[in-house]
């Protein structure tokens, strides 16, 4: 087995000893014959080449592409069979492009033979070419007699891009040794092959931009549309009754109810105006945490007796408290964001919940690196179709949802709790069935809770 290894100017070159020429004198004559020969090859594999660029250029589609350029190297290089084998999940290992039918056994030979899976790792840790010519006996690939195709010759030749091997260009069974213009030219081939897959892979990753880049601009219309109207109606409502105030001849009782319509207003607008900084805030890195030592008990409390205010709380609705059975939870966290994602969990989940109930709970779990604490709000409302599960948390996401056009609101709540919770070093989990309910699940791992994160302040 031979590899390429690397001359004095610092490029790797194929070097074969099999291939010197003979001993003795050469001509004058045989001199000019072989400059020709060389001269008319290096012209052949320039317009070989030159013809490989325009089919990348001409054909994105890597499986049309890398056809033809690996078939134009197969001929150049006078192999019999060949493939390219491209490494990961997303293609086949050996085969994707063989010469022809006649080539599945041998194929089916070297994809279990030790001694090509040495020489392919060869060529991927030295990111060269691998030459063995002159197979005699097909045993040479340690396999049973009865399994074993010959193999005269393989040509093993790395495809790189950015320094990583993505694959290879593999080459074989040419009815003489493979030479070095035979490795120059399937090198400069190989190059064209993983230029052609980088093309089809950049043109669908561009697709793929693209695609995102329309819904996000769709998505921030919608947004923007739905918060103007959610803007304006609080604000129309402070207008509107601050103009009723001014009559000379209003009853007490309507005044103070205007008043307090008033104020529920203005509340309604900050929070829309504080969900729109949150979520800036927290999508420029710019928002700062507050941690002290706590017990999560009594934040949950909180949250809860919150919304046991009759302004809040729903007749038809039961809410239930779930965390007695636990004793002292002691965590290090900035309670005031931590009270923030609990209070739009829970205000989401009375929001789409018209019957039954909405429980609030606590309790401990063992997850992968240890025991967790688990924050659960769960209801009985609406619930979320399975395809938009993974959906729900996006910015921007919410403004297009037909439920946003019942039951209102900015669309922003999960997004902001998702951010915050990740910013305290937790997650977010969250499993619903449409009209069953569903059940979000705020965890944080408790080794984490014994000390300060990093880079907070003390």
């Amino acid at each position: 087995m031979n590899i390429s290894t690397p001359d004095h100017t610092g490029t790797d070159r194929y070097f074969d000893g099999s291939n010197d020429s003979s001993s003795g004198v050469i001509t004058p004559d045989q001199q000019i014959h072989r400059l020709y020969e060389i001269g008319r090859n290096q012209q052949e594999l320039m317009a070989s080449l030159l013809q490989g660029s325009k089919i990348i250029l001409e054909y994105s589609d890597f499986h049309v592409s890398g056809r033809m350029l690996f078939e134009k190297c197969r001929s150049m290089t006078h192999s019999s069979c060949g493939a390219i084998s491209l490494i990961g999940n997303e293609f086949p290992e050996i085969g994707r492009y063989q010469g022809d039918s006649k080539c599945y056994d041998f194929f089916s030979s070297i994809s279990q033979s030790p001694v090509i899976s040495q020489m392919r790792a060869s060529s991927s840790d030295w990111k060269c070419s691998v030459l063995d010519n002159k197979y005699q006996n097909p045993v040479t690939l340690d396999l049973q007699a009865d399994q074993a195709v010959p193999v005269w010759n393989l040509l093993i030749v790395p495809l790189i891009h950015t320094q990583k091997v993505i694959g290879y260009l593999i080459l074989g069974n040419k009815p003489e040794d493979f030479t070095e213009t035979d490795v120059a030219v399937a090198e400069a081939f190989a190059e064209l092959i993983a230029l052609a897959w980088i093309n089809e892979k950049n043109l669908e990753d561009l697709k793929i931009a693209r695609r995102k880049a329309e819904e996000s601009d769709r998505l921030k219309s919608a947004f923007l549309s739905n918060m103007s109207h959610e803007i304006r109606t609080p604000l129309n409502g402070i207008l509107g009754f601050s103009e009723l105030l001014a009559e000379p001849d209003l009853d007490p009782l309507e005044r103070e109810q205007y008043i307090r319509i008033m104020h529920q207003n203005g509340e309604q607008l900050m929070s829309i105006i504080n969900n729109i900084l949150d979520i800036s805030l927290i999508e420029s890195g710019q928002i700062k945490l507050v941690s002290e030592r706590i017990d999560i008990k009594a934040i949950i409390k909180e949250v809860y007796e919150l919304f046991m205010s009759p302004g809040l709380r729903k007749k038809n609705v039961q809410y239930v408290l779930d965390c007695d059975s636990l004793g002292e939870i002691m965590v290090y966290t900035d309670p005031g964001r931590l009270r923030q994602v609990l209070v739009n969990l829970f205000g989401n989940a009375t929001k789409f919940t018209q019957s039954g109930y909405v429980r609030l709970g606590c309790r401990f779990i063992d997850g992968k690196d240890g025991r967790e604490i688990v924050i659960l709000v769960e209801d009985t409302g609406i619930g979320i179709p399975a395809e938009k599960i993974s959906a729900v948390f996006e910015r921007f996401r919410q403004a297009e949802n037909t439920t946003k056009r019942h039951f209102g609101g900015t669309g922003l709540g999960l997004a902001i709790s998702k951010g915050l919770t990740e910013l305290l070093g937790g997650r977010i989990e969250v499993t619903s069935k449409p009209q069953e309910g569903s059940t979000f699940k705020v965890i944080f791992p408790i080794k984490e809770q014994n000390q300060p994160p990093a880079g907070s302040p003390n």
